[in-house]
């Protein structure tokens, strides 16, 4: 034990004081600051829909609008005359315009202080209509507008044939639709799984590699030599890995922490996403646990995987392709992991070895967590395959590390390591 503690010491503030640390923990704080601070940016530097718009296009003088957002109509042609009506019916503050203002339009378009031009044409057969708006990131809702145009167009004809009131109030009329959503999956918790998923297998991928880093230096630099005779090679292998995942979680518990607080200072009630209101009702205490489970697992596995690649070279010129073999294993197994998982498959072979192969399983079960697909009774047997795996490959690993820990010349390879 105090072997293992003492290599522990030293591997833990040897990671902690590197720059790639200290610099990857300042990029993720600076990012979550940002990220919080977006919905009071957007309040910020929002135009006042309800204010003036373009002083040009209204020879100096005021424009006023009937209320809500403003957007401009052009239709000299006159080919839809019920237009600002029905429009105006969306909420919609609509000011006319011709032909000699449409250059004053585009710039309040394009300076945020209207959403958008409708400009009507008209043609032989039914009129046509041009929605310009600033980008794709600042459209309105065109669809909304253009179910509106249609209904102005087909009142305007009907009204023209005699129909009467009670005709046009039948074509208007629309059987109510309700999206109700069976599952508990909402945009919050789905944004928030994918990212969970993401830094899980950036932890688990990168700290496994220092390890093997840790280890190859160590080796290279025949300070392995000294390491071996004043303590075993199971309480270095195991010192080491315990270590990088102990900073792994400790600048985690932090980044968490920084998050919460951050968010709760900057981030104002009632946010909304899309239309949707910002809430983490997803992320209970059991679940931040399960998710801090996995994580620990998870690197558990890799990291004894990458420890023994980087005990197979002599030179630190060949550590890439060591660690090949479970780079591409990680790989894979991220990329079923979490495709499985965004995509709500539920069932099937992929999805069973999604959850429960222990490689696959710490990259697709957070999110799978957080959005109600699993339950926590599937995710203590999944943890506990993933236990089980653990103790098999520790047992394994220790015997290659012994194996090769003091080997130089050419790289090991596999079917080498298991005949010494």
């Amino acid at each position: 034990m105090k072997q293992f503690l003492t290599v522990f010491r030293f591997t833990f503030f040897d990671a902690v004081r590197k720059k790639a640390f200290i610099i990857s923990t300042a990029i993720l704080l600076a990012a979550i600051l940002i990220a919080c601070m977006i919905p009071n940016a957007i309040q910020w530097f929002s135009p006042d829909n309800g204010g003036a718009a373009n002083d040009a296009l209204q020879a100096g003088e005021e424009m006023q609008f009937s209320g809500g957002t403003p957007i401009y109509l052009m239709d000299e042609s006159g080919a839809v005359e019920n237009a600002r009506e029905y429009l105006q019916m969306l909420g919609y503050s609509v000011n006319p315009i011709g032909k000699e203002e449409l250059a004053s339009a585009e710039d309040a378009v394009l300076n945020g202080e209207a959403d958008a031009i409708i400009k009507i044409a008209a043609s032989e057969a039914v009129p046509e209509i041009e929605i310009f708006i600033k980008d794709f990131m600042h459209a309105p809702n065109t669809t909304a507008i253009t179910d509106q145009m249609n209904n102005a167009w087909r009142a305007m004809k009907l009204t023209d044939a005699g129909a009467d009131e009670e005709i046009l109030e039948i074509v208007h009329t629309f059987l109510p639709v309700y999206e109700q959503a069976l599952g508990s999956m909402d945009l919050t918790g789905y944004t928030f799984g994918i990212v969970a998923s993401m830094l899980m297998f950036f932890a688990v991928y990168f700290y496994g590699i220092s390890v093997a880093n840790s280890v190859a230096m160590e080796k290279t630099s025949r300070v392995m030599e000294t390491l071996v005779v004043s303590a075993k090679p199971s309480s270095i292998l195991l010192g080491k890995c315990a270590a990088m995942g102990a900073a792994g979680l400790m600048q985690m518990a932090g980044i968490i922490l920084y998050g919460v607080i951050v968010y709760n200072l900057l981030v104002p009630d009632g946010t909304m996403i899309f239309g949707m209101q910002l809430s983490f009702s997803g992320v209970t205490p059991v679940n931040l646990v399960i998710i801090i489970l996995y994580f620990l697992l998870g690197y558990a596995l890799y990291a004894l995987l990458y420890a023994v690649c980087g005990a197979t070279v002599s030179r630190i010129e060949d550590i890439s392709p060591a660690l090949m073999p479970v780079s591409v294993i990680s790989m894979i197994s991220f990329y079923i992991g979490y495709f499985t998982s965004i995509m709500g498959n539920s069932s099937g072979a992929i999805e069973w070895v999604a959850r429960y192969v222990p490689f696959c399983a710490p990259f697709g079960m957070p999110f799978r967590l957080l959005n109600g697909s699993v339950t926590v009774g599937q995710c203590t047997i999944s943890l506990f395959v993933m236990l089980i795996a653990i103790m098999l490959v520790s047992g394994l690993s220790v015997r290659l590390y012994k194996a090769s820990i003091m080997h130089y010349g050419n790289r090991l390879k596999i079917k080498d390591l298991f005949r010494r």
